[in-house]
Formats: structure tokens, C-alpha cells, sequence
């Protein structure tokens, strides 16, 4: 599924929305969010998905721009998945890799609580 269907999005994360996913029997942290890489009604907004570790660096890299006041730009790299709904296709990106592009001190700040917060959170081992 994910073979050749490789997708890069250069843009700003929006709309951070966390839940708990349940895949394969397992219940896993999930972040819904948006890329936006133009303006809407230029086409230049995308649904995109991430789990695990990943999801919670969107989070916490994205709470912490937003208390520095500073613009999430990132570069989101992933895959495309298409689920129908009501007969109709719908795509998402799912991320596999996220580059957070911000100023350094908010950078550190981030990686600081996220470490904060892996060291915290419960194993999945």
C-alpha cells in the first residue's frame, strides 16, 4: 500500500486534535491534523494522520509554538490512504516523519517536554 505512493508536504500544521486509537487490538495515541500548504480554496489544505511517537511530538511541538506564538511550519512526509465514505473517497496523508521548522529556543523548548513527557509516559513493551 505504501509503495510507491510516497507524498512530501512543505506547509503549516493546523488543527491539532489528539485521540486513542485502537489498531490491531492495541490502543495507541493518534493526532488528526492539517497541512496547509496554500490557501483552501486554492486546493492548499490537507487531512493528515500520525501515531505513536509521532503523534505526540506533533502535539507537544505544536503546543509549544502556540504558547511561543510562533507558526508550526514543518515538512511532513508520509504515505497517501483512501477510505470511502457515504460512496465517497476520502485521502489522508498518514505521516511516518515530521520536520519541525522553528525558531531554536522553541525548538529546545519542545524537545525538552517531550522528553519530559516519553520518560513519563507508561512502555509499550
Amino acid at each position: 500500500m505504501k509503495r510507491n505512493n510516497q507524498v512530501t508536504l512543505d506547509g503549516l500544521i493546523e488543527a491539532v486534535r489528539l485521540e486513542i486509537a485502537a489498531i490491531r487490538g492495541e490502543h495507541i495515541p493518534a493526532v488528526h491534523f492539517r497541512v496547509r500548504t496554500d490557501q483552501p480554496e486554492l486546493g492548499g489544505v490537507h487531512p493528515a494522520v500520525a501515531y505513536g511517537r509521532l503523534a505526540a511530538e506533533i502535539v507537544v511541538f505544536s503546543e509549544t509554538a502556540k504558547e511561543a506564538k510562533a507558526p508550526l511550519e514543518a515538512t511532513v512526509r508520509g504515505w497517501l490512504r483512501t477510505m470511502w465514505q457515504d460512496g465517497q473517497p476520502h485521502v489522508i496523508l498518514v505521516a511516518d516523519r515530521v520536520t519541525f521548522h522553528l525558531p531554536s529556543e522553541v525548538r529546545a523548548r519542545a524537545s525538552a517536554q517531550l522528553s519530559a513527557y516519553m520518560q513519563g509516559a507508561p512502555s509499550s513493551a
